[in-house]
């Protein structure tokens, strides 16, 4: 069986590119703008927006998850990589109120190998899947459920606490500070963009 995005999630990207387009529409059209600060600053939002939006709904509308006899096939943006049961030594999954649910898959390095979207429909059938597929090569499992991290050996039943993965704890770290950085770099750029266009 293969795994996908909604349908809906696609459609709904694209329904907020509409939101871009008007930035970008006010900004070459001098009759809405009162300044040509306010024109340039639209445009750099307005572009900025519209590049992550084109972005996601390639994302979203390709990335896909099959799980075949021996290893796992993950279909991103510009190719399909095939992952071998017996490479994966760990896998962990992060279910959290805000930040959503995605799994990562280890090697016996602790380095990463993939990371498993949460928003895939059917998501909790892929890793119970996963975890029957994996458990002849006794694999750990790792979950963190409201702060608390566990973990299991697959194919067992009983959850033991345990410490997060190094590696993955970065990981998620990182995707935080990558999403803060981002909207302050998209903040200043419209700031910059405004006060170079400015009479001074």
């Amino acid at each position: 069986m293969e795994y996908r995005h909604s349908k809906w999630l696609s459609r709904g990207i694209l329904g907020f590119a509409a939101l871009p387009a008007g930035f970008l529409i006010a900004a070459f059209e001098p009759s809405l703008c009162s300044s040509a600060s306010a024109q340039i600053s639209l445009g750099v939002v307005g572009a900025s927006l519209l590049v992550l939006l084109i972005c996601g709904y390639l994302y979203v509308s390709r990335y896909r998850i099959k799980l075949d006899p021996d290893g796992i096939s993950i279909t991103g943006l510009s190719r399909t990589r095939s992952i071998p049961f017996s490479t994966i030594v760990h896998v962990v999954t992060i279910k959290a109120p805000r930040s959503g649910t995605d799994s990562w898959l280890l090697d016996k390095d602790d380095t990463i190998i993939a990371k498993i979207d949460g928003g895939l429909l059917g998501f909790d059938e892929l890793m119970a899947s996963l975890g029957e597929r994996l458990s002849p090569y006794q694999v750990i499992l790792y979950r963190r459920t409201y702060g608390m991290w566990e973990m299991q050996v697959a194919g067992d039943k009983k959850w033991v606490p345990s410490e997060c993965p190094r590696s993955v704890a970065k990981a998620v770290a990182r995707q935080s500070v990558i999403l803060i950085v981002g909207l302050i770099l998209l903040t200043a750029s419209a700031l910059l963009a405004h006060w170079v266009s400015a009479p001074h």
